[in-house]
């Protein structure tokens, strides 16, 4: 598995892997962003409100998400609705079952994040 292939190393990259015999199996774009709301209250009000249980880790953490518009083989859909956009075009998400409940999220919790440094809401 390799990470961070930028657009002007992707040729060079997959010509190692075929003269290695090794196959491109998938290409998936990575981004990285910061919570920065839940439910329209900021990060800092919901650390400060230890009563919610939310780990620190969720509020402080960088993440490193990807994007599409399908589900892969590899995943399932356990409740919800499929990655898409909702009637009003705001973009629904999918997340780890197991994240959603350590995180304390819900269906239809709505997140904000601050997207390679720029402020994108809500998500």
């Amino acid at each position: 598995m390799l990470f961070d292939i930028q657009a002007e190393q992707r040729a060079g990259v997959e010509a190692l892997l075929q003269a290695q015999r090794l196959p491109v199996l998938q290409r998936v774009p990575i981004v990285t962003m910061r919570l920065t709301a839940i439910n329209g209250r900021s990060v800092s009000a919901i650390k400060k409100d230890t009563a919610l249980g939310i780990p620190p880790w969720v509020l402080t953490r960088e993440y490193r998400v990807t994007y599409r518009d399908s589900l892969n083989s590899s995943e399932k859909l356990v409740a919800g609705t499929a990655p898409s956009r909702a009637p009003d075009g705001t973009p629904r998400i999918s997340v780890e079952q197991s994240y959603l409940q350590r995180a304390k999220l819900k269906l239809g919790d709505t997140l904000d994040f601050n997207v390679q440094g720029r402020r994108c809401a809500p998500l």
